[in-house]
């Protein structure tokens, strides 16, 4: 990967010191694949975790019998598919929970941050996505796995994890999302975004898409390259979606008057930002979970 700043020279930041840059690089894997669409699109999915225990219904229900970390964090997700979602604004952009009903009495939190302006702490905590315009209308998605143990961007944890979520070098070309993937293969409304209807009508795949990655794909993209938000009315569970909103339209009214966007100021200590889950007793704040995250915490 290569980092590069874009801003005035004088506002530039000090490098984030994100958590996987002191591992070694078996414990690092890093992939890219590209999609036709606007980058704020893919990001309001990533920031939605009401949508994980129906549109990726496949994936959820073969974590039960999966091995991988990766796939263990995120199976309890189907038993609850109306999570309570709150959000609360940071220095370097947001986090928002997602709260679901677990046993004997706690709650699920899955507190997933934002950080301006394109990076998103999976709530596993061992995961990071980070979505860049390419240009308006096509993204290019990084994902970011690291383990503090395991060598996970060695055989056979790399093909296990890749091929979980789809982005395993076989199911990005065949869906057409692969870097190198031609124009006429790549998911489109012409080809039906390579839906499978007999496997749906059979009961063998709740989307007729092959991974979990290549259904928030199919979703990102059927809205239009840039989606007409005109007649857009969120809901309770759009919480963050609508936070995310704010953070930008935000960031774009401060430098109009000559500030700077939100993230960008002196001080900030990206250092506290990630993603977590915890059980919660019902007397007990999803916020203690991350005290450092509130906006002007030291």
């Amino acid at each position: 990967m290569i980092w590069t700043y874009l801003g005035p020279a004088e506002l530039q930041p000090a490098f984030p010191d994100w958590s996987w840059h002191s591992l070694p690089n078996p414990q690092v894997l890093v992939t890219h694949h590209s999609l036709d669409c606007n980058f704020v699109q893919v990001l309001e999915g990533l920031v939605d975790s009401s949508h994980l225990g129906i549109l990726h219904n496949n994936g959820l229900r073969a974590s039960l019998t999966s091995d991988l970390s990766y796939a263990d964090k995120v199976a309890s997700m189907q038993f609850d598919l109306a999570p309570r979602i709150e959000e609360e604004g940071t220095d370097f952009g947001f986090h928002y929970v997602a709260l679901r009903d677990g046993l004997n009495g706690f709650r699920e939190a899955r507190v997933t941050a934002f950080v301006m302006p394109c990076i998103v702490l999976n709530p596993n905590g061992d995961v990071a996505t980070i979505v860049v315009p390419a240009s308006d209308t096509r993204s290019r998605f990084f994902h970011i796995w690291w383990d503090a143990t395991r060598p996970v961007a060695e055989e056979p944890l790399r093909t296990e994890t890749l091929r979980f979520v789809g982005l395993d070098a076989q199911t990005m070309q065949a869906y057409g999302i692969a870097a190198d993937s031609t124009a006429a293969r790549r998911p489109a409304r012409s080809n039906r975004f390579h839906q499978d209807r007999k496997a749906i009508r059979t009961n063998q795949s709740f989307s007729g898409i092959t991974g979990l990655v290549e259904e928030d794909v199919a979703v990102s993209v059927s809205g239009g390259a840039i989606r007409d938000r005109s007649k857009e009315m969120l809901s309770i569970a759009d919480l963050a979606v609508g936070r995310l909103h704010r953070v930008y339209l935000d960031s774009v009214r401060r430098v109009l008057g000559g500030g700077v966007p939100i993230g960008l100021a002196t001080g900030i200590d990206l250092a506290v930002a990630r993603g977590l889950n915890a059980q919660l007793s019902d007397a007990k704040d999803w916020r203690s979970l991350v005290p450092l995250h509130r906006r002007g915490a030291g």
